[in-house]
């Protein structure tokens, strides 16, 4: 068994630890153990596969100091773990290009490790939003070509995180974190028993699934709920997450009286059925990759809505439409209200459609294997 160390900012219910979570049950000559650098481990739907598969958390120690001192401890700890576990590559996931600095230092110190940085994202979040984007530029300048293997999830993140220079002189793939297309598909009595449930009846339900992050912007998804109250009041709006800003969105809801049209739903191990529950699904991020939630509320048949900042590589069965997010909750809630009609899930082609877009998590966890297969072979 050949151990792979995946390096991640944290460790929650992100889209990222879902497509950790999901390939290592599809690559059964690796063990992947989990390095988070900005928080300690945490309780996640996604923590026990690796575990039952043989994979360790670590944690890098949060030290007190200059932004110097905390860089250069995390260095030499990054490094005393990988000598300590014989790892024969790391696999940095990671939305920005600080990330290299980490490269940086393995390929400095251990130059025999294969160095592999996936990009999951597109853009950076408020606050210092400008001097975030200088500081990316700068480390993708500096730092970017101490990489083996190039990784991106869409097209705009290709060149989001990765200058030209390095594309032209390393390896590079573009391909989705994919999903297990099977498992997401439409399913009737799922749609009954949850709705059931949750004391839904005829109500149009609206969806999205995600962190309460300034990236998934959450308050104006309460906005645009607002604003679709005023035209039609007979649906409710299914929220699955958690994260910071949940008390704060909660608020903001109840200060607009809309509170009783939000199920908070919380965190789920299984979003299958809570897909199947839905009638729309929504997804106005401020920025993303390619998210995977977005192809398998497709998979499961839902007309979508994305904001115009996502890549068009999500509508993956040309049943979504993009919207802008300035100042356009008005226009969000009459296209919601366009779609508030009785209409059968779209299953036509779907299995074909998404694994055709390159999609489908089995193919792409074999392109990850192959990946890793040839990285070992050039030692």
């Amino acid at each position: 068994m050949k151990k792979i160390l995946h390096i991640v900012s944290s460790w929650g219910t992100g889209g990222v630890e879902r497509y950790i979570s999901n390939y290592i049950n599809e690559m059964d000559e690796y063990i992947f153990d989990i390095l988070t650098i900005r928080k300690c481990k945490k309780e996640s739907v996604f923590t026990q596969p690796i575990l039952d598969r043989g994979g360790e958390f670590f944690s890098l120690n949060q030290v007190e100091g200059n932004i110097f001192e905390r860089t250069s401890s995390r260095k030499k700890e990054l490094v005393k773990l990988i000598n300590k576990n014989k790892y024969e590559i790391v696999h940095i996931n990671a939305g920005t290009a600080d990330a290299f600095i980490l490269a940086h230092s393995v390929k400095k110190q251990l130059p025999n490790i294969k160095v592999v940085m996936h990009c999951h994202g597109s853009n950076v979040e408020a606050p210092k939003k400008i001097l975030k984007r200088a500081f990316h530029e700068v480390c993708k300048f500096i730092y970017g070509n101490n990489v083996d293997y190039c990784i991106a999830v869409s097209d705009i993140t290709l060149s989001w995180m990765f200058k030209k220079s390095t594309l032209k002189n390393k390896p590079y793939s573009v391909f989705s974190c994919g999903i297990d297309i099977e498992k997401f598909k439409y399913n009737k009595s799922d749609r009954e028993k949850i709705r059931k449930e949750l004391g839904i009846e005829n109500e149009f339900v609206i969806g999205t699934i995600g962190r309460f992050t300034q990236q998934k912007n959450p308050f104006y998804i309460v906005k645009i709920i607002s604003e679709l109250n005023k035209l039609n009041d007979n649906f409710k709006f299914l929220w699955v997450g958690e994260g910071k800003l949940l008390d704060d969105v909660k608020e903001k809801a109840k200060e607009l009286g809309i509170y009783e049209k939000f199920i908070f739903y919380g965190i789920s191990k299984n979003i299958a059925p809570l897909l199947s529950t839905m009638d729309l699904f929504i997804l106005p991020s401020c920025f993303e990759g390619n998210p995977i939630v977005g192809i398998e509320a497709q998979a499961n048949g839902l007309k979508c809505i994305f904001s115009n900042t996502i890549t068009r590589e999500v509508d993956v069965t040309e049943n979504s439409d993009f919207i802008s997010i300035v100042n356009s909750e008005k226009i969000w809630a009459k296209k919601i209200l366009e779609c508030k009609v009785p209409h059968d899930r779209n299953l036509k082609n779907i299995t074909s459609s998404i694994k055709s877009s390159g999609c489908d998590m089995k193919e792409n966890s074999i392109k990850l294997s192959n990946i890793y297969n040839i990285l070992t072979e050039r030692k």
